[in-house]
């Protein structure tokens, strides 16, 4: 985990690399670095924060040190995908005003657009010109969205598309030149490029608790040309699942290093070793998680995006209680001003593209439908060990297999007891669920020679296993009660108690 510090970022020298603090260039020596020296060290030289460093600049430079063209080559992510969630953590872990993995998912969209109006764009931006971000919609107001996000596109005789509807909470939407969006056409998805600029579309922003301001956009019969449309049909579903790859599994990043920082703050107090090590428990499975589900985020792959939507909400839900444990603690003003900053950004940062609760629910919901079984965790641990280096021998550890064998005898337990469709059992089920894919992950990691060490493996299993024991408890003992002959009472509480010990 990338150790952070509000403070350094703001007591470090005007410019480590000699230059003058306002220079947007990256060092030539800089050249051939890896993402963690290379990020840290452009930080440290501008004092990121809004003093100091306008917004524009801070994209401007992002630009010129490559890394807002970290996913725009090629067709798979590959190396790519892992240099950019490095760099996102680390930005996370300096609790930045701004987030990172928008814009480049908004560069890995255009990059794979045939259309010249996405060349020209991403062309400007990785030159330095201002951003395009994505208007993907925040699901602040919904749970569950339908086709297009609420945007629908009619086409008029011109030939133009005329696009209806709302987006709410678009980050940083008044330092973009241009924005990506989908809408629900009669031929199905399109996505397209449109400004704050264009005739029929209404702008206004809020200020977030952090002081930055989100965008929000009215569509009226907005007109978008033919040259600004960048994919329809299929096409528009590749685009906008390597949007939401690079978009979500960027935050995902970005919350597991600016959850490092908390913890590293709440590790400085007399907070419990108990609390301690329990969060910073969720913390590193939640970081392993999304450096995991990166090796599924492929178009092609099945389950993809509700694996990382179930990436995103473990990260988002465990810096989430890494800053309520770090608010809970004592420090002097300083190091108290420090964490609130923190805190307020983890607020943020969580809910960006959809609320913890609303990945949790598209999550849970994949795993309850047809075609989720149990080869899911084994073709997870099989991305997640290519992501890592590992090699194609390689094979799920005996005790974690077991508890995704215990696991699926939860679903059949649930199934039989007629519980399988209860909203709380499936929420209280899905945490285990989420642990258990970040188990798997983890292990993985291990495997190839990652940072993940045995005892953190075998606490990691430890807790897993006894969140599978409390599903599998109330699914025992949902049937029991209803069972018509007692002897299944005992047949139950038995499988439930296996859960818990591993057997």
């Amino acid at each position: 985990m990338a150790d952070t510090s509000a403070e350094t970022s703001a007591t470090a020298p005007a410019n480590a690399s000699g230059g003058k603090a306002s220079d947007n260039k990256t060092p030539d020596s800089m050249a051939g670095l890896d993402p963690y020296v290379t990020v840290r060290a452009q930080l440290i030289a501008r004092k990121w924060d809004n003093a100091s460093l306008p917004r524009s600049e801070w994209f401007q430079a992002l630009a010129r040190a490559g890394f807002t063209g970290i996913l725009a080559g090629g067709t798979r992510y590959g190396a790519g995908m892992a240099n950019f969630l490095t760099a996102a953590e680390i930005f996370g872990a300096f609790a930045l005003p701004m987030t990172f993995a928008p814009v480049a998912g908004a560069a890995a969209t255009l990059a794979a657009s045939d259309a010249p109006a996405a060349h020209a764009a991403l062309r400007q931006m990785l030159d330095g010109g201002a951003p395009v971000l994505p208007a993907l919609q925040s699901g602040a107001r919904t749970m569950v969205m339908g086709a297009g996000g609420g945007l629908t596109a009619q086409i008029g005789p011109d030939g133009n598309l005329s696009i209806t509807g709302t987006r709410f909470a678009v980050p940083d939407a008044g330092q973009a030149q241009q924005f990506l969006a989908e809408a629900q056409g009669p031929d199905g998805i399109v996505v397209f490029l449109y400004s704050k600029n264009n005739p029929g579309v209404e702008y206004s922003s809020l200020s977030d608790v952090t002081g930055n301001q989100l965008g929000a956009f009215r569509f009226d019969n907005c007109a978008i040309t033919p040259t600004d449309i960048l994919a329809r049909g299929a096409q528009a579903h590749d685009l906008l699942d390597r949007m939401r790859f690079a978009v979500q599994l960027g935050l995902g990043a970005e919350l597991a290093g600016l959850g490092g920082a908390l913890m590293a703050r709440a590790g400085e107090s007399h907070a419990s070793d108990r609390d301690i090590a329990a969060t910073l428990l969720d913390v590193s499975l939640a970081r392993a998680f999304v450096f995991g589900a990166a090796g599924v985020a492929q178009p092609t792959e099945p389950g993809a995006l509700e694996i990382i939507a179930g990436a995103r909400a473990a990260a988002s839900l465990a810096t989430l209680a890494a800053a309520e444990l770090a608010l809970t603690v004592r420090h002097d003003e300083r190091r108290s001003a420090i964490v609130e900053q923190l805190a307020r950004r983890a607020i943020v940062a969580s809910r960006i593209y959809r609320q913890p609760q609303a990945h949790k629910l598209r999550f849970v919901q994949w795993r309850w439908s047809e075609g989720a079984g149990p080869e899911i965790f084994t073709q997870l641990f099989t991305a997640a060990s290519h992501s890592a280096g590992g090699q194609d021998s390689a094979a799920l550890s005996p005790q974690v297999a077991d508890l995704i064998e215990a696991n699926e005898s939860v679903h059949k337990t649930a199934h039989d007891a007629g519980i399988a469709g209860e909203p709380v059992f499936r929420d209280n089920h899905g945490d285990a669920e989420l642990a258990l894919m970040a188990l798997v992950c983890a292990d993985a990691q291990h495997q190839a020679g990652g940072d993940v060490g045995t005892g953190f493996l075998s606490a990691a299993r430890d807790r897993t296993a006894r969140k599978i024991a409390a599903s599998a408890l109330y699914a025992a003992g949902s049937h029991a009660a209803l069972a018509d002959h007692p002897g299944n009472i005992a047949s139950n509480f038995v499988a439930a108690n296996r859960c818990g010990t591993g057997a």
